[in-house]
């Protein structure tokens, strides 16, 4: 989705306040060797998990049937492994932009269906004589297919547990009232643009034990539910430190969550937010797998019982003030008017047509005082000379003419634009470090404004070029 000049620049300057996730797990060797590599990205519908559902298929410890069919017809499949009186239910992709959990169940899969070593083994063994495991791998494949949160009739599925107007919404429920599991686990994606509390941090995964009423009571299934979820966070603490934030949990009628709660149902959401130079959420699905195995085992060993109402609580709550940069202390003159501002970028990510790629655009979302607010990228502008990018007058024949060392040299000339005779298609123009226009284009808007993508040269005292912003990204001149 996005280029090399991207991800090498997130990695250059880096995301200030984050602690490098730790890989030093030993259920880590287990991902690594079962991770189904087929998914690769984000985007994907249900043919890419059709083959690894197949599979499931012929092997003799899971079962796979068909709960129902979405609204254009696509397969909803339940799989089954385990045979052991504690059940537990576990649903993915409710929202169709939402795969990181089912990229993980894909992972599980492998390692529940692939010989392992004797401690995997042993791992399985106790699993399945203790366990008995249920898989909604994909509820919403039509909303999948379009890579989109709603059904293909526009139904946010996630609230439609009363009414069921929806067929996946159906499916659900039918499972839930055959299978009457003790656990349920609603797995969902987040925005990128969570915070974890207060701290400097995305909030790369956020928990809920949800209410079962408006009072917020909390019974013993409940309860159940909050322990367990700190013995989560405790893993996510040791891999993502500083990094795990927590939904409030005011009542949603219509919500599944609330209600498989109501309804009897253990339920835990795990949402998976962002994390730096992850954009695809290939690290964040590493965790997650580590998730499913903890869950097992603490489910078995009943080991979430240490835990108190206290260590739930203690866990922050997500807050909305993450960006992609945050400019701090840029010096700006606005209609006379003098004054020194933050401001922040976020990304709008679009589809292409055929929804399996996409491309990103820079949006500022905020200007005036940014207290409060982290970036994925931090930038002090406090010394520094912010000049509007300007467009190179000549126009260049063929995107290839572009070459790194080209664009530097722009850069370094004052150039954030270019124009070229034949332009890509737009999932190649947001990619590269300088703005891409049309052979006929006399200026480029570069004035910071709400929701604009103004593009920058940043300048030190002495007139050096240090670096640029272009597309919502700060690349260094090193």
């Amino acid at each position: 989705m996005r280029s090399l000049f991207l991800f090498s620049c997130m990695v250059i300057c880096g995301f200030i306040g984050t602690i490098a996730a730790q890989d030093n797990h030993p259920n880590l060797d287990y991902f690594h060797k079962n991770v189904e590599k087929n998914i690769d990205s984000r985007r994907f519908g249900y043919e890419a998990i059709k083959p690894s559902i197949e599979k499931l298929k012929h092997h003799s410890d899971f079962k796979v049937e068909l709960l129902g069919q979405s609204v254009e017809g696509r397969p909803i499949q339940l799989v089954s492994w385990g045979t052991g009186e504690e059940s537990i239910l576990m649903w993915s992709q409710m929202h169709g932009d939402e795969p990181t959990a089912t990229m993980a169940m894909m992972d599980l899969f492998n390692f529940l269906m692939d010989e392992q070593d004797e401690r995997g083994e042993a791992l399985k063994a106790n699993w399945k004589e203790s366990l008995s495991l249920y898989f909604i791998p994909m509820l919403n494949p039509d909303g999948a297919d379009q890579f989109r949160r709603h059904n293909a009739m526009g139904i946010d599925i996630n609230r439609d547990a009363l009414k069921l107007n929806t067929p996946e919404g159906r499916a659900l429920k039918a499972a839930k009232d055959r299978l009457q599991p003790d656990w349920g686990f609603n797995l969902h994606d987040q925005s990128r643009y969570y915070q974890a509390g207060h701290q400097p941090h995305p909030a790369t995964f956020s928990f809920l034990a949800p209410a079962y009423n408006e009072a917020k009571d909390i019974n013993g299934n409940r309860m159940a539910a909050m322990q367990l979820i700190v013995a989560l966070n405790e893993l996510a603490q040791s891999q993502l430190p500083g990094q795990v934030g927590r939904y409030d949990d005011t009542f949603e009628p219509r919500a599944f969550g609330d209600n498989m709660q109501k309804w009897g149902v253990r339920t835990i959401l795990i949402e998976c937010g962002g994390n730096p130079a992850d954009f695809e959420k290939q690290d964040i699905r590493k965790n997650h797998f580590l998730f499913y195995l903890h869950i097992f085992d603490q489910i078995i060993n009943q080991s979430y019982q240490q835990y108190a109402l206290s260590d739930y609580e203690a866990i922050p709550f997500n807050r909305r003030r993450m960006m992609e940069l945050v400019v701090r202390n840029a010096d700006y003159t606005y209609l006379g008017q003098h004054t020194h501002l933050d401001f922040g970028y976020q990304f709008v990510e679009y589809d292409t047509q055929d929804h399996r790629s996409g491309y990103v655009r820079g949006s500022i979302n905020e200007i005036g005082d940014l207290t409060g607010y982290q970036g994925y990228q931090e930038l002090d502008a406090s010394d520094l000379v912010l000049e509007k990018g300007r467009l190179y007058p000549n126009t260049f024949k063929q995107l290839t003419d572009l070459t790194p060392s080209r664009i530097q040299q722009l850069h370094r000339a004052g150039y954030t634009a270019v124009k070229l005779k034949n332009l890509p298609p737009k999932a190649e123009r947001y990619n590269l470090p300088i703005q891409l226009r049309s052979a006929k284009t006399k200026q480029v808007d570069n004035e910071i404004k709400l929701y604009g993508n103004p593009a920058f040269v940043l300048r030190d005292q002495a007139g050096r070029v240090v670096g640029v912003i272009v597309n919502g990204v700060y690349y260094p001149i090193e």
